[in-house]
């Protein structure tokens, strides 16, 4: 699951706690405004820690501030049908959340918390700034088709405001929602089809601009590299500042570059033609495999390339792998050497 879902998901989920909330709030009850924003302070310490980037969280958590102005446009349209007292409520603590400069104070706020806070992500950086040189966004390929359906998905936002009409800067920041979503889609190459979820306005921002953003660095390995395959990656020895790593424990950055361990995912493929380095070091405790890879490696280098191997093999585990290539078998204990017997001179 990449960044851009999971920031949908938790959007989604503080949506209908904050509007759970809200539909509970009674009109002379002013201090219950406070557990709202108490949940979206705390949501949003909670987020950065699960998307591992305090910079996702308040994304997320602002779209779904936002998306409560979409909501409430929906709850406007359905009074017209169904004219009831517990939605005019609703509506009305909305626009007590989202017209309130606090709500956005302490949204600020949560993040500034979030992002220095030693105790709760010990330092460990912000995922999304590592990882956003990932992304591909390009222009190149921009169809005049595309942009003339992304005025018509435009047009389509434009028409709903006029369904049961809000104050103007309601509608004003329900079209800066699409528009921004609209944006990200189609210039990270998404399908039209995919591009109409902008029509959710902020809801739909955090899948649009976090979409493609992996929570791991991929290697990506070209299609028309041969080799052995030798198993998945899961961190690579590197050499530079180790900033923007989430790590377990808390890591003191240093000001120059060092070695560390940087997390990444893919699959990974010994080719001694292109290695820079040929030498492999194959480490791990009892039963872990070291042996299976070790054959693994001298049967697929005979196989692809004929590439011989001197085994010393102290312990006979790779008689039976020489044997299966057609090698030569030497039981050293055969022709030993006794210095003290040369020539029977001794």
């Amino acid at each position: 699951m990449d960044l851009g879902l999971k920031c949908t998901l938790i959007a989604v989920a503080q949506l209908i706690i904050i509007l759970y909330l809200a539909s509970n709030i009674q009109a002379f009850i002013i201090a219950n405004i406070y557990v709202i924003w108490a949940f979206i302070s705390l949501s949003l310490i909670v987020a950065s820690i699960i998307l591992e980037s305090p910079i996702a969280a308040l994304t997320e958590t602002f779209s779904a501030i936002l998306s409560l102005l979409t909501v409430k446009k929906v709850l406007s349209i359905c009074l017209m049908f169904t004219p009831e007292y517990k939605l005019a409520m609703l509506m009305m603590n909305i626009d007590n959340i989202v017209g309130n400069p606090v709500t956005y104070a302490i949204t600020f706020s949560a993040f500034i918390a979030s992002y220095y806070s030693w105790s709760l992500i010990l330092k460990r950086g912000d995922i999304v700034i590592d990882r956003i040189k990932d992304l591909k966004i390009s222009i190149k390929g921009f169809q005049k088709t595309l942009l003339a359906k992304s005025f018509i998905i435009i047009a389509i936002a434009s028409l709903i405001t006029l369904v049961k009409p809000m104050g103007f800067y309601e509608e004003i920041v329900y079209i800066l929602g699409v528009i921004f979503s609209l944006s990200l889609l189609v210039l990270k190459g998404h399908k039209i089809s995919r591009n109409l979820y902008a029509i959710a306005s902020w809801i739909s921002l955090p899948y649009a601009m976090f979409k493609g953003v992996a929570t791991e660095s991929m290697v990506e390995e070209e299609k028309a590299i041969e080799g052995v395959k030798i198993g998945r990656i899961v961190s690579r020895l590197v050499y530079g500042k180790p900033a923007n790593v989430w790590l377990k424990e808390k890591l003191h950055i240093p000001k120059s570059p060092s070695w560390y361990w940087r997390v990444e995912s893919g699959t990974y493929t010994y080719n001694p033609y292109s290695q820079i380095n040929y030498h492999i070091l194959i480490a791990g405790s009892s039963g872990t495999g070291k042996s299976s890879l070790a054959k693994k490696l001298i049967k697929e280098l005979y196989y692809q390339w004929a590439i011989p191997c001197l085994v010393i093999d102290p312990h006979n585990e790779y008689v039976k792998v020489i044997e299966e290539l057609g090698g030569i078998v030497v039981d050293a204990s055969k022709i030993s050497i006794n210095p003290l017997e040369l020539d029977e001179c001794s």
